[in-house]
């Protein structure tokens, strides 16, 4: 009896080479593209259903918001982003493809590596490597690994979130709805206490993100519902939801002694489309 062959699940990197880079990620049915616009690493294009359709996202509606959040010694590195490389990673086990995005910064010392880890399911998983590259310690002040667009539209949007920390109580999942502005949850109890993990409903689409950010100790989680269009000289701000997620202090979070290399908690996240039970079940 011949053995069974086990069928590798569908997993690409694309790397577009022109002075934008652009890399998009496909895991299962769920693509996302990230991409370099002037000296930023912002986010892009989300799809749940294996389609990827760029005449909807015309080279003008790029949605200038990072796609990582680092500050060093209280000053935020939005700006000043070059390309260094985009390599993929072999693995031992040939199951995952682990793609490697490494930029420098050219207002501060520091480099950043960008892990994006792919295994064919819809949820990816993505942590930074920080490295200071000068001859002077840094602060690490603050970094949200993940952050971004989760839909360019201004929808009805609900939040699930584990509400309670009380002992016996852990695991408590509640359901907002997501108003316009900025809401904020955060842990600054320590190890033990609530989980940063949620999952976001968009109940115009019947889609769904779930995230999980791999810390046990301290954590911040914010999602800001964007609902109108302000255009200035400048720049524009577009509507939507954006997210990030991250470890929380008050004070630095690290100090980085010079070519030191520090690595962020994972955070694990899927773009969904289907019922609350496949998103739960993509996620294990």
């Amino acid at each position: 009896m011949q053995e069974a062959i086990k069928e590798r699940p569908y997993t690409e990197v694309f790397v577009r080479e022109t002075p934008k880079r652009e890399v998009c990620f496909t895991s299962g049915k769920t693509i996302y593209l990230e991409r370099l616009v002037g000296d930023r690493w912002v986010s892009g294009y989300w799809a749940a259903n294996g389609h990827l359709a760029p005449l909807r996202w015309p080279q003008e509606r790029w949605y200038e918001e990072d796609t990582f959040q680092v500050e060093i010694d209280w000053e935020p590195l939005s700006t000043g982003w070059q390309w260094v490389s985009g390599v993929e990673v072999p693995e031992a086990e040939k199951v995952y493809r682990h793609f490697v995005v490494e930029l420098s910064n050219t207002e501060r010392p520091i480099t950043v590596k960008i892990h994006t880890l792919l295994d064919g399911s819809p949820v990816l998983t993505r942590w930074l490597e920080i490295t200071n590259i000068s001859g002077k310690p840094v602060a690490l002040t603050r970094v949200y690994p993940w952050s971004g667009w989760l839909w360019p539209r201004d929808r009805d949007f609900t939040l699930g979130y584990f509400t309670k920390s009380d002992w016996a109580w852990e695991g408590w999942l509640d359901w907002e709805s997501l108003s316009r502005g900025i809401t904020s949850i955060k842990c600054d109890k320590g190890q033990g206490h609530d989980d940063p993990f949620f999952i976001v409903r968009n109940e115009a689409k019947g889609e769904y993100f779930i995230g999980h950010l791999a810390w046990s100790a301290n954590w911040q989680m914010e999602f800001e519902r964007k609902a109108s269009t302000i255009e200035s000289e400048s720049s524009t701000t577009h509507v939507g939801l954006l997210f990030r997620i991250g470890p929380w202090a008050s004070s630095p979070q690290r100090i980085i002694a010079p070519r030191e290399t520090v690595t962020t908690p994972a955070v694990h996240l899927g773009h969904i489309e289907g019922d609350l039970d496949t998103v739960v079940q993509a996620m294990h």
